[in-house]
Order: C-alpha cells, then sequence, then structure tokens
C-alpha cells in the first residue's frame, strides 16, 4: 500500500472534523503537489537516461552552414527566442507554472525535444538535445558574433574618421604614405601636393625643449652646468612654468595686473584668438613709466621696477640698458622675469604646445609679448642654446603667422639648421612657399638646400643630385649672395666665377 492510500485511510477512518477541514484540504493540495513534482522529476531523469542511451554521434558543427532548412527555421525564432533569453529569473511560483507547462508540452509531444529525439527526427541537432535552450543559445551566439563584428567595424571607422588636426605630424605622414600606396602616386609628381603638413603640427612648440639648462646639461654635463644653476638662485615652487623658471630676488605671489581674454573663434582654421588686457593698476603704472623714460634717468626706472616688479615695459627697458653696459646675465634676467610675467596672465586655454593660439600685433597690449619672445632668441643664440632658441622662433611665429612683423621667418631657417631639424625646414618650407612667397628670400633658397644636402647624406645618398639643383637655383636667383658666403664661410671662389659682375652688387 502507498503512502498516499495510507494517509487516505487514516483520514477516513477517524472522520474530518469541521474546524480541521480547511487545514486538511490544503495540506491535500500541497501534498499532491509536491508528489505531482516529484514524479515529473522522476520521469525527467527516464527520459535523460533514455536520451543518454539513444543519443546519435557527434556530428560537425560546420555542416549546420549548409543546411538551409535549419537556417530558415532559425531566422523564423529569433524574435521569440531573444524575448526568452532576456527575460528575467522566475520565482518559486512561475518554476511550478513551468513545470505544469513542460508537462502539458511532452504530452503532447511538440515542445519537448527530447520526445522529438525519441521519435528520431532528422532535423533534430546536438544543441537542441543537449537542453530545451539549445536553439536559443545558439542564435544567442550568432547575434553576439555578429555584434561583435558590427563593433569592429564601428571602432575601425572610428579611427578612420579622425580629424586630422587632432593627428600628430608622424600620424598625418603615415597616414598619407599609406594613401599614396593604396592609389599608387609617384613620389616627385603631384603626390607633393597633398603630403603638405598642415601649419597647425608645424607651429606647435615642443615644450621638452624650452628649459635653456637642460639643454646645457646634455652638452656639457650636469655636473658643470648645476654650479651655475646654484648662482641663479631658482626658487622652489609647485608648479612648473615653461617660458622661465622664477628666481628667489622675484615676488612669485604678487599680482602683475596683466590677464588674457579670447578675443575671437575661427572655427574653419581650428584657431583661437586671444588679448591681453591691462587692468586699471597696471594703467597708472604705465604712466609713470612713460614720464620715467622722457626723464632720461635709469634711476627713475629702477625705482619704478622696485614698486611694481612685473612691469613689462620698464623690464624690456631695464634689459636694454644693461646689454648696453655689457651686463648680459642681468639682461637676460630681465627678459626671463617679462616672460614669466605674462605666462602668469595665460588664459586656460591659451596652450603654446597646440600651435592654434594667436596673437594680433596690432594691439598694443600685445607687443611686448612678442618683444619679449623675440630678445630672449637673441640671448639664447648667444648662449649657443639652438634648440631652446628654435623652438621659441616657433612660438614667435605661431603667435601672428599671417602678419610675421618682427620677422621670425627671416631666423627660424637659422636657428632650424643649428638644432639640425632639417626635415621640419623642409615641410616648413612647402607650406608657406606660396602663402609668404618664400622663393622672394634668399636665406630660405639657400637654407632649404643646406637641408636637402643633410637628409641626403643621413640617407647614404652620396651623389647628392637634388640638394645640387636646389643650390644652383638659389644662386640663379640671388648671385650676390655667394661672395658674402665665401667671406663667412672661409672658402675661395673659382677665378672664372669672382670676375662675373652678376655676384657683385651694381655700385654707380
Amino acid at each position: 500500500m502507498s503512502s498516499r492510500a495510507m494517509k487516505k485511510l487514516l483520514r477516513d477512518s477517524n472522520g474530518p472534523s469541521p474546524l480541521k477541514e480547511l487545514e486538511q484540504n490544503a495540506t491535500k493540495v500541497t501534498l499532491v503537489e509536491n508528489e505531482d513534482h516529484e514524479e515529473h522529476h522522476d520521469d525527467e531523469e527516464e527520459e535523460e537516461e533514455e536520451y543518454v542511451s539513444k543519443r546519435p554521434p557527434a556530428r560537425n558543427l560546420f555542416a549546420l552552414l549548409d543546411e538551409d532548412d535549419q537556417d530558415d527555421d532559425l531566422e523564423s525564432e529569433d524574435e521569440p527566442k531573444e524575448s526568452e533569453i532576456v527575460m528575467p529569473a522566475a520565482t518559486s511560483s512561475s518554476k511550478k507554472k513551468k513545470n505544469k507547462k513542460k508537462k502539458s508540452g511532452a504530452a503532447a509531444g511538440a515542445a519537448n525535444p527530447f520526445d522529438a529525439l525519441k521519435d528520431g527526427d532528422d532535423d533534430a541537432t546536438p544543441e537542441m538535445a543537449a537542453s530545451p535552450t539549445g536553439d536559443q543559445a545558439g542564435d544567442a551566439a550568432g547575434t553576439i558574433s555578429k555584434s561583435k563584428g558590427k563593433n569592429k567595424k564601428k571602432k575601425k571607422g572610428k579611427a578612420a574618421s579622425k580629424s586630422v588636426e587632432e593627428m600628430s605630424v608622424e600620424e598625418f605622414e603615415k597616414s598619407l604614405q599609406k594613401m599614396n600606396q593604396q592609389l599608387g602616386s609617384v613620389a616627385g609628381g603631384s603626390s607633393q601636393i597633398s603630403t603638405v603638413t598642415p601649419l597647425k603640427h608645424l607651429l606647435a612648440v615642443d615644450t621638452r625643449f624650452l628649459d635653456a639648462d637642460a639643454e646645457m646639461k646634455r652638452m656639457f654635463g650636469a655636473r658643470v652646468v648645476n654650479s651655475e644653476i646654484k648662482d641663479r638662485r631658482y626658487a622652489k615652487v609647485t608648479k612648473k612654468f615653461l617660458l622661465a623658471q622664477p628666481r628667489n630676488t622675484w615676488p612669485v605671489r604678487k599680482a602683475s595686473g596683466l590677464s588674457m581674454e579670447i578675443v575671437e573663434t575661427d572655427g574653419k582654421e581650428n584657431v583661437t584668438t586671444f588679448k591681453i588686457v591691462h587692468s586699471e593698476y597696471y594703467q597708472r603704472t604705465q604712466l609713470k613709466f612713460l614720464a620715467a623714460v622722457a626723464s632720461y634717468d635709469p634711476g627713475n626706472l629702477v625705482a619704478l621696477l622696485r614698486e611694481n616688479p612685473f612691469h613689462i615695459d620698464c623690464l624690456l627697458q631695464l634689459s636694454e640698458v644693461s646689454r648696453h653696459n655689457g651686463d648680459n646675465s642681468l639682461a637676460g634676467e630681465f627678459i626671463e622675469q617679462a616672460l614669466f610675467a605674462f605666462e602668469k596672465s595665460f588664459h586656460s586655454l591659451f596652450n603654446i604646445a597646440s600651435g592654434a593660439v594667436r596673437l594680433n600685433f596690432m594691439e598694443v597690449e600685445n607687443r611686448s609679448f612678442f618683444l619679449a619672445i623675440h630678445r630672449h632668441i637673441q640671448f639664447l643664440g648667444r648662449r649657443g642654446c639652438w634648440r631652446t632658441a628654435f623652438e621659441f622662433n616657433k612660438l614667435l611665429l605661431s603667435l601672428d603667422p599671417k602678419n610675421d612683423e618682427l620677422g621670425a621667418l627671416l631666423s627660424i631657417d637659422f636657428y632650424a639648421l643649428k638644432a639640425q631639424e632639417y626635415a621640419y625646414l623642409m615641410k616648413l618650407y612647402e607650406r608657406l612657399e606660396q602663402d609668404h612667397g618664400l622663393d622672394s628670400l634668399p636665406n630660405c633658397l639657400y637654407s632649404i638646400a643646406m637641408a636637402q644636402f643633410h637628409l641626403e647624406a643621413a640617407q647614404g645618398d652620396s651623389t647628392h643630385e637634388k640638394s645640387s639643383k636646389m643650390l644652383q637655383r638659389a644662386i640663379l636667383m640671388f648671385p650676390t649672395a655667394v661672395p658674402q658666403l665665401a667671406d663667412e664661410g672661409n672658402f675661395s671662389v673659382d677665378a672664372e666665377m669672382a670676375g662675373e659682375a652678376a655676384f657683385y652688387p651694381a655700385t654707380e
């Protein structure tokens, strides 16, 4: 006798009381559900054992790709299966309902994949027999692989759609080389126009080489230069300044009275124009400065500088006085103090390393900054810091490249050659040849010929055919520069050439 019949016999013999009838009915329902669940679980285990014994041999999964009927079935079942995958985990009550549904589905013989295996259905696959959701997992895997492929394509599209302004010079050149290789363009032809480097990249300042002391250490060693650095008595500050390092004698925390504001932003060229602004206190100090200059007494300038240690025009004027007196170190210190005052007043968006910041020289307040950089380049050249002078020359050119009021293009070729930046000089010439008429400047024609000569020597070209043609063109354009170069370079000119009137300027 089963336990179920025993419990029924006991209930009939004792007789259910009216008070316990509800509890007994509830208990009966619970027991029936548990027994149904256990019987269903036993049925599933028996079916699984039968499936294991009758499981067909493993098939090649790649063969499934050739079955057109199965692909059509998978595509038709994508939508309901995706919704079943996204459904959250069910509670205990929903599990019971699912078990009942499985029970009814097994009786029907259409939804249970195990019954399909028993009947020997040819369309059943190992993935369907593994679990009731085998097809769903296959569809999900296919969907994931497709999404991964799409994501890879999107990433490649994003990398390809990177704007030219955001690229560095090296990335821009590599992309152009790849394009030329794909298109099959020939070097030296029309590809020269497409390989012109953007002006923004050419005018970007490398802030790592703005420190003259660091360049001196690279040339002479730290042990020799450190003694000179101690004499300069640099102040200990938390922020590292780019243009000049503060000294102990400078009131670092005192306000300079200068500020900077944005004038306009050019979205087409992606450049921003700024303007230096004087405070009211600085304007009153400017009037005192003009009175001190009119007195022709340098002592008045010194007294004014004690009251206003960051007055730019006063610092520039005292620098000239010290230079005429032969004290170049003090003159250079005044220029550095002026650059430090300017850097304190920089706008948060004024980034000299971007090459996209501009200052209009026609604004009176901006001219002092141009003069300070120009004179600082001259002092750096006297010290032999060619790379630092080259970077400051780029900064001077980047502030106003269209007008170039202080003639930065007349000196940047010299500092580029001294700093051995031959490739940069060639790129700058290609970019500004038409805009600034560099063919009419003798320094540019002779300099690019020399830069090309060094590039050919680095590449192992002993013929120097291209650089020779460039030098011949420079001589034909400006023959009078040859005798001057011969005098400065300590080389003699041939006797036949020395007699030519074209090499000497006409005199009346």
